[in-house]
């Protein structure tokens, strides 16, 4: 980047007035004004600049990345931000209307020759949007935003279009491939291995490729490589695929290179001359120039005259339409003379198994009679095949396509319906069948019968509306007007073309592309101790594109998170000490983490983001996963595919009962699988094997130093996961508590630490050990546990923190301790209603003592008379009468 003063030289170069220094200025301190998404077709990238030391977002990989890349690799390009501030746009529509609106250009470019704005287009996009636009034109073969041009005058700066139709794939593709040799961190090449590599040209002007590869191992690979980004060696990179190492030469040095080259372009243009002799330009021949008719008046020795219909006459050399016809301008008869070996196999080509088995017969049958036997045909018929058999050689000079029949050209093939009754099938497809709330097909069928018999047409049949759907509308069309396009996406097209020499969907070679993704495993686990149920496992996986192996993976009882990305990541870099350039990933919450892209960013690595629900993105990754069930764990016991089908599964095969595999053993089996199975089966796309691909393409594309990864304990730190809310309380003498367990450093005991907060960062690989950062200091703190594991391999401390951390944070266990205990507690409440109620029973019996009441137990009933006492009896004249109330 620029500093101050190198700007204002910069400036004062382009002649950079207050206003548009200021603009200038104020996009450099602005931050990116929106966050790119991918949409239903885009693919989203962020691309860590070292150029711009930050990552740069891109909305498109196929123009924008590709743009970004070109850019950090040029040396005129100085500055480049993404999503600019917003600028306001002034223009007229189709209809000369005044229009205004904001538009945020994708960059801002600061370089040696252009300052200003540009934004980056599909080619057909904007052949669309210029349709019914005005923003963009095409003048001269060149795309402008005539709005955007306007705005940048008015500051003196510039505003271009970008359109990927116009980028060079080619030098696009080689500067991908060679990037990590530009990185100024990559080591130069060893004076010996420059001198075997120099040797090996042996005197020659240039040597194949694949011979260079040939002589040495990775490291040498790396060298040749190297050379040729510093310019030691010349490769084209403009026209020729260094991944094609079988056609793609390497030279010495420039001057070389440009003097072969200019030989081929001689010879080239001689063999052009040949052509030009072999095209047929007659006078009064017609062809298409840019969508206009024209005819040949006349044919000189160099010249050709021309004609159009206005009667305008232009001259034109040969060579001028020899170019017009290879670049496809020119278009009709010229360049196509009247070949009869061309119209001899077209008729062939076109005619069925019926026809030339007919054609066969009636050749035999007259060969039968020119050898004197009886005809078994009528004269009629005789004469009428020799009268074909004429008219085709002398206009072929081919007799046998004579004999052809033409029976599929016979009939009447015009519509049986009128127009008015085609035209109410498809108001209704278009209105029923496709609308807001499709119809069936029969209703469609009584709508249409309806309307005709309204209008007094004759009503089609069922079977011509049939025909007609099937004419008219896709499948596709039809499920996603029912069931949207989600549904409808297993019937889309698959799109085949790309641009000329695009960076294949794969990559060029292994680690350029990965996948990540995330599926719980078919197979039911058990405790390595005590044998309970430990319910389905989650496996996420980092697969190679364009080798088809897998890179990293973890199996783990939690469910996906950005810590399982991270821990991938980690086991990758454990694994094969380099991370991949470029990182495929779905829209999930855990891949848009401000972790995860840290992560990505330090390592230099570019997230790309794949479009919802369109699974043919990820296909590499989402076909391992399929193929992962069917080979291994639907051959294990306790696979959960009794489980998809539950209504028609009996108790007895139900495989959380069946169980066997613990997460250890399953994922000794899961690696077993990888290395020594999968790893060397042939893959259809490929070939050969993943393996095999894997050493290939690392043997071919060389060792890359720059991106080998030396685990340190910054690295270890950037790739473990901080806890749930970032820090801790620090308890005094206790130290921190996670997961209902105290971790402890002796630098925790500072007085001054009690109760203050501390970020935390734990390896969910080891569960003994976490990491508090306390002022600029990361502490390892360690908890009791942690003697368990003590003594332990790696893979026994990781297989035991898992089933830790699952046995504690498990909530069907913490549910069923619940449920215990509150058994217990109900038990105990009925207890103390029946202790608080014989209570109450005893200090009645004490009262009634004290008061004289008798006290009468069930056995004495009837056995005791009751004796009245007669001081007491009630007589009847001291009893008061009262009237009725009323």
């Amino acid at each position: 980047m620029l500093n101050e003063a190198e700007l204002d030289a910069l400036m004062d170069k382009h002649g950079l007035d207050a206003p548009a220094r200021a603009q200038v200025r104020g996009i450099r301190a602005a931050d990116p004004s929106r966050l790119v998404v991918s949409g239903p077709q885009n693919v989203s990238c962020r691309y860590p600049s070292k150029k711009m030391g930050k990552v740069i977002q891109a909305e498109s990989h196929t123009c924008e990345l590709a743009a970004i890349v070109l850019w950090e690799h040029d040396e005129r390009i100085y500055e480049f931000y993404d999503q600019c501030p917003p600028i306001g746009l002034k223009g007229k529509d189709k209809t000369g209307r005044n229009r205004g609106y904001n538009m945020t250009p994708d960059f801002f470019v600061i370089g040696e020759d252009y300052i200003g704005w540009v934004e980056c287009k599909a080619q057909t996009w904007l052949e669309s949007k210029a349709k019914k636009s005005t923003v963009y034109e095409k003048s001269q073969e060149i795309w402008r935003c005539v709005p955007g041009q306007e705005y940048a005058e008015r500051y003196g700066l510039g505003f271009k279009v970008m359109v990927d139709a116009e980028i060079n794939q080619i030098f696009f593709r080689n500067l991908n491939f060679l990037s990590d040799f530009f990185d100024t961190s990559c080591p130069s090449v060893e004076p010996e291995i420059a001198t075997r590599i120099i040797d090996a040209f042996g005197g020659k002007a240039y040597v194949p490729l694949a011979d260079l590869l040939k002589i040495g191992d990775s490291e040498l690979t790396s060298g040749v490589y190297k050379l040729i980004a510093d310019e030691k060696l010349y490769a084209n990179l403009n026209s020729e695929l260094l991944v094609d190492v079988q056609f793609v030469n390497i030279y010495r040095d420039r001057r070389t290179a440009e003097s072969f080259q200019l030989a081929r372009s001689e010879l080239a243009t001689a063999r052009d001359g040949e052509l030009i002799q072999s095209i047929s330009i007659e006078a009064g021949r017609g062809f298409q120039w840019n969508g206009q008719p024209w005819n040949i008046v006349n044919v000189g020795g160099d010249k050709v005259a021309i004609k159009d219909e206005a009667g305008t006459i232009q001259t034109l050399s040969r060579g001028q339409i020899l170019l017009l016809v290879k670049s496809g301008d020119v278009q009709g008869n010229l360049s196509e003379a009247f070949s009869p070996e061309y119209e001899i196999g077209k008729m062939i080509a076109e005619a069925s198994n019926k026809d030339l088995q007919e054609a066969d017969g009636r050749l035999k049958e007259l060969e039968r009679i020119r050898a004197g036997e009886k005809p078994r045909v009528c004269e009629r018929t005789l004469r009428n095949w020799k009268a074909k058999m004429r008219a085709s050689n002398e206009l072929l000079g081919s007799t046998y396509v004579g004999l052809i029949s033409k029976y599929q050209e016979c009939g009447n093939r015009t519509r049986r319906i009128s127009q008015a009754v085609q035209d109410i099938i498809q108001h209704v497809i278009q209105e029923f069948l496709l609308g807001e709330s499709p119809k069936s097909k029969q209703s469609c069928y009584a709508i249409v019968c309806t309307l005709c018999d309204r209008e007094g047409l004759i009503v089609p049949s069922r079977k011509t509306f049939g025909e007609e759907i099937k004419r008219t509308t896709s499948q596709h069309a039809q499920v996603s007007a029912r069931y949207g396009a989600k549904a409808a996406y297993a019937l889309s097209e698959i799109v085949h073309w790309k641009l000329d020499n695009a960076v294949p969907p794969h990559g060029d070679r292994a680690f350029e592309i990965a996948h990540i993704d995330h599926t719980q495993m078919d197979v039911q686990l058990i405790h390595s101790v005590y044998g309970t149920p430990m319910g389905k496992p989650w496996l996420t996986i980092l697969m190679d594109a364009y080798t088809r192996m897998v890179l990293a993976y973890v199996i783990s009882y939690e469910k996906p998170s950005y810590r399982s990305c991270m821990l991938v990541i980690r086991e990758c870099i454990r694994r094969h000490n380099r991370v991949p350039a470029n990182i495929v990933c779905d829209k999930g919450n855990e891949f848009f983490s401000q972790y995860w892209e840290t992560l990505l960013a330090s390592l230099h690595v570019t997230k790309k983001t794949r479009p919802t629900a369109k699974g043919r993105f990820g296909s590499v990754i989402e076909r391992f996963f399929g193929k992962a069930n069917v080979e291994v764990l639907h051959q294990l016991k306790g696979n959960n595919t009794p489980l998809q089908t539950p209504r028609v599964m009996s108790g007895s095969h139900d495989p959380r009962k069946k169980a066997v595999w613990t997460l250890d053993e399953l994922t000794a089996e899961f690696n077993d699988y990888l290395e020594n199975t999968y790893s060397r089966l042939t893959h259809p796309a490929l070939g050969v094997s993943p393996k095999v691909a894997e050493e290939t393409s690392l043997r071919n594309s060389g060792v890359r130093n720059v991106r080998i990864l030396n685990w340190s304990p910054i690295l270890a730190l950037l790739c473990l996961p901080e806890v749930k809310g970032g820090d801790r309380r620090i308890v005094a003498n206790r130290g921190i508590k996670l997961n209902r367990t105290y971790y402890f450093h002796p630098m925790l005991n500072v007085p001054s630490l009690a109760n203050t907060r501390a970020s935390v960062r734990y390896d969910p690989f080891d569960y003994g050990l976490i990491y508090a950062k306390v002022g600029k200091e990361w502490l390892p703190c360690s908890c009791p546990e942690a003697a368990q594991l003590k003594g332990r391999t790696e893979k026994e401390v990781r297989l035991l923190t898992y089933e830790l951390r699952e046995t504690q944070n498990s909530p069907a266990a913490e549910r069923q301790n619940y449920i215990l205990r509150g058994q217990q507690l109900l038990s105990d409440h009925k207890k103390e209603k029946i202790l608080i109620q014989q209570k109450h029973d005893m200090e009645k019996k004490v009262a009634d003592r004290r008061m004289g009441v008798i006290e009468m137990r069930p056995e004495d009933i009837g056995k005791v008379a009751i004796v009245f006492d007669t001081a007491f009896e009630i007589d009847e004249d001291d009893v008061e009468t009262y009237g009725e109330f009323k």
